[in-house]
């Protein structure tokens, strides 16, 4: 019974351990791809030159995209609480006679 007792601690402890290194993991890529480009990158980025390439015929330029609307200003809240009322019934009582009159009036 010992033996057993052990057997099921390990296992517990195994997969324990297991669940604790998954959540790391997601912690660390959740950390790493919100925190924007990484500086090798930026470097690496940095240190590409761009060349034109030579046109054979003229070409027109797109039209220049309409700006985008600036967001609505929201006025501030006042700093005094606000009481919200809402009344509405959740009464089902009389669910299934109107269901069944839907059904078989269809209205």
């Amino acid at each position: 019974m010992d033996r057993r007792r052990r057997l099921w601690l390990s296992a517990g402890l195994a997969v324990l351990l297991a669940l604790v290194v998954v959540l790391a993991a997601v912690i660390a890529g959740i950390g790493r791809t919100s925190s924007g480009p990484s500086p090798s990158s930026a470097s690496a980025g940095a240190s590409v030159s761009h060349t034109p390439s030579p046109t054979k015929s003229p070409t027109k330029s797109p039209a220049p995209a309409a700006a985008a609307p600036a967001p609505p200003t929201i006025p501030e809240l006042p700093a005094t609480p606000m009481n919200i009322l809402v009344i509405g019934s959740d009464s089902r009582a009389s669910a299934r006679d109107q269901n069944n009159q839907t059904v078989t009036t269809g209205q």
